[in-house]
């Protein structure tokens, strides 16, 4: 496994540096995500082939893009929370 993968190893600033990317890039990402998905099937309802000729396949797939792209940017943040929260809670032991 790629050593940069495993998030025990990152230094404590790294980690604080990805848990505020990944937020920031996951609201930015997910911005109005549902309302677009939602108005484009709906013009793809209305309109069938015509409507997926016209764009909406283009729009739909890239959609799905956004949406991959957002569950990856809120598993890293998640994965920079827990190794946070690990050693904060390791700081406190006896």
């Amino acid at each position: 496994m790629k050593q940069w993968l495993i998030l025990q190893d990152w230094h404590i600033a790294a980690l604080f540096i990805g848990l505020g990317s990944s937020a920031a890039l996951f609201a930015w990402t997910t911005f109005n995500l549902y309302q677009v998905a939602s108005n484009n099937l709906g013009f793809i309802a209305e309109y069938g082939l015509m409507g997926l000729r016209d764009g909406g396949l283009l729009q739909l797939l890239e959609i799905c893009w956004h949406s991959l792209l957002a569950l990856l940017l809120f598993l890293l943040f998640k994965g920079c929370e827990t190794e946070i929260t690990h050693r904060w809670r390791k700081l406190g032991e006896p």
